[in-house]
């Protein structure tokens, strides 16, 4: 066969083999980019203590929490001693980021102290007979953004120390942390209210 005749059937048959039709799709890697991203894992913020935290309110908005000061005292003489030994009283500042909010709390999460191996809310154990109960500023309103307020939280615990958490009202995990002095630390105008109270009853 002459050369030229060999060399157009070599082009032709190639022609026709490149155009037998488009690649087949890759399925896999198809499947792998419609695959959603894995969602991610909810973080803990572990701080120090005096460190904000944002964290979800009881109303769905964005608060951030931070705590000022603690007072460790078994309570005022004429009022309920502490269950397991001491009252923590810790002040707080809140700030509503995003929308009218304040802070979670009873069933739906919120503040909790841990340590000693245990777990303790803040109505445990007497902290609804201390002296300053109603008499101190608290989070039992909505805050408005660009408000912050002072609010008292009181732990009835059996040791100085261990560790504030805020749970998520969603899930009740925990969203932020903190390390506790382990003595009294800070001074407020809520805490002020506290001592001045204390001594109203001894």
């Amino acid at each position: 066969m002459p050369k030229l005749a060999v060399l157009v059937a070599v082009t032709v048959a190639l022609t026709v083999t490149g155009c037998g039709g488009e690649d087949e799709p890759d399925t896999e890697k198809q499947a792998a980019a419609a695959a959603p991203a894995p969602s991610a894992m909810p973080t803990t913020q572990r701080l120090t203590w005096g460190e904000a935290a944002q964290v979800s309110g009881s109303n769905g908005g964005r608060i951030r929490v931070t705590p000022l000061a603690v007072l460790y005292t078994p309570g005022a003489k004429q009022s309920g001693k502490a269950e397991n030994g001491l009252y923590a009283v810790i002040s707080l500042k809140v700030e509503a980021v995003d929308k009218p909010d304040t802070t979670a709390g009873g069933a739906g999460g919120g503040l909790q102290w841990r340590g000693a191996g245990r777990t303790i809310a803040t109505g445990d154990g007497n902290t609804a007979t201390t002296a300053w109960i109603g008499a101190v500023p608290e989070f039992d309103s909505l805050i408005e953004p660009g408000r912050p307020r002072e609010g008292i939280e009181t732990f009835d615990v059996p040791s100085k120390g261990g560790r504030l958490v805020y749970l998520n009202p969603e899930d009740r995990t925990i969203a932020a942390s903190w390390d506790m002095p382990a003595t009294d630390q800070g001074s407020t105008l809520g805490l002020a209210k506290v001592h001045k109270r204390i001594r109203m009853f001894s």
